[in-house]
């Protein structure tokens, strides 16, 4: 039997040896399999003439934080799970690769947990829930949040003509400026100083946001990523037939570029004025670089060039078989609950398998700072089954007091995709930091842009 090292090792020649048969045309690498370095290659092969030769270096499985968990034969969403209707990049690449949109699971109740009792409970009636948080937050609060909320995300839809005119950005500020002028300094700012909403709004509203799509709290969270979190909140959100998962998959396939199954160590500056990159004893050179994954101090760039390593929000996530929650640990029967004060836990709620069927017992899906115990659990659920648990580093630490711009270009033909996240992490804005590499690399090259030929779902 072959063993692990040796596969490596076989691999790696392959990848040396294709790389140095290429004769012609442009040859980049893309340093991550996430969604963004997927959708980085994906952009490269099928938006650039020529085409270039494209390299994926992914040291663990394609996907990053797009990422699944088993339990009991059932697979659920680790990572990312949702998806906006307006995220025109997500959902033109999916329409575009053929996959489907997952079944919406039953509708289940949510509640506001101040760490005491419950503080609020939606229902199955859009126009009663309206009147309830109308009376609880004032009529004006909801209309001034959801202005603010409409007139952010039409700014931020700007972006798709601008990359479609091929646009090229070297830094964040330049992109969100683009967008709107108004954006950078959301970026720098503290979400407390959102204006013309009532403290109730922001206490609960805002805090619910915050606490189950980044874990975070609006004393340190931007403006930007606020609104990024209340979009998160609204209606219409959907996910992928099998897995959000899936979509980076069908992007590397689309790309038809080379996945290489090692760790980048080292990038230095080539004689030639190209970049030399190093792993596993191996090393060849590239037109371009594209770095799409989180830096962690482990990557060698060239002496004069810096990039900034954002600290990421350290979270667990537990996936438990329970018949219910325990009635009695809330004070009422709840199904999904999001912490709005003080408490253990930042969201708690019953999630579906990505395939759609539905299991034997149902599954509830917790975030929590910290790893819960046993003990804790069987406490806040009845007749509790099997337990899955992760620690996950799955968004920025976002302190508006500590934000400042980040560059994309590193270096002539270097480009850093991750800066995006700095203004809010999230698929889509993945994909826009995906583009912008493409729009950048074609201008580096002196490439043409051009438009992606419809993909068949058959050669997937």
């Amino acid at each position: 039997m072959f063993s692990r090292s040796f596969l490596f090792a076989v691999l790696s020649s392959t990848a040396f040896l294709h790389s140095v048969s290429f004769v012609r045309g442009y040859k980049i690498a893309v340093i991550g399999g996430g969604i963004g370095g997927t959708a980085t290659a994906y952009f490269l092969r099928n938006t650039l003439d020529p085409q270039p030769q494209v390299d994926v270096f992914e040291e663990n499985e394609v996907g990053g934080r797009l990422d699944l968990s088993t339990l009991s034969g059932f697979q659920y969403e680790l990572g990312g799970s949702i998806i906006h209707p307006r995220n025109k990049h997500v959902v033109e690449l999916v329409n575009r690769l053929g996959l489907e949109h997952r079944s919406d699971p039953p509708f289940s109740k949510t509640s506001f947990f101040d760490g005491k009792e419950i503080v609020f409970e939606d229902s199955s009636w859009t126009v009663v829930d309206l009147a309830k948080m109308a009376w609880r937050y004032g009529p004006m609060t909801l209309y001034k949040a959801n202005k603010q909320l409409q007139d952010m995300l039409g700014h931020f839809d700007r972006i798709y003509d601008i990359q479609e005119s091929g646009d090229c950005f070297a830094n964040v500020s330049e992109l969100l400026s683009a967008m709107s002028p108004t954006f950078p300094a959301m970026t720098q700012t503290s979400a407390d100083t959102i204006e013309d909403l009532s403290a109730e709004f922001m206490r609960e509203i805002v805090g619910a946001a915050l606490r189950v799509n980044y874990g975070q709290y609006s004393a340190n969270a931007t403006k930007f990523v606020t609104f990024v979190s209340l979009a998160g909140s609204e209606g219409g959100l959907w996910a992928i037939d099998g897995g959000n998962k899936r979509l980076p998959y069908a992007l590397l396939a689309a790309a038809d570029a080379f996945l290489i199954p090692h760790k980048v160590r080292k990038v230095e500056r080539s004689q030639d004025e190209r970049y030399l990159l190093h792993w596993d004893q191996v090393s060849d050179t590239y037109d371009a670089v594209v770095v799409a994954a989180p830096f962690d101090g482990t990557l060698e760039l060239p002496s004069n060039m810096q990039a900034s390593v954002r600290p990421m929000e350290g979270i667990w996530v537990t996936l438990i078989e329970a018949s219910a929650v325990n009635s009695s640990y809330f004070g009422r029967p709840v199904s999904d609950v999001i912490a709005v004060g003080l408490a253990w836990f930042n969201s708690i709620g019953r999630v579906w398998p990505v395939d759609g069927r539905t299991p034997d017992k149902p599954v509830y899906k917790i975030f929590s700072a910290e790893k819960p115990s046993r003990q804790l659990l069987e406490s806040v659920f009845v007749d509790v089954g099997q337990v899955e648990q992760h620690h996950w580093l799955a968004y920025p630490h976002y302190d508006w007091s500590k934000n400042a711009d980040a560059s994309f270009q590193l270096g002539p033909g270097l480009w850093y995709n991750n800066a995006i996240e700095w203004t809010a992490s999230a698929m889509e804005m993945s994909l826009v930091g995906a583009k912008n590499a493409a729009n950048c690399a074609a201008k580096h090259l002196g490439l043409a842009l051009k438009q992606p030929e419809p993909i068949d779902k058959d050669e997937l």
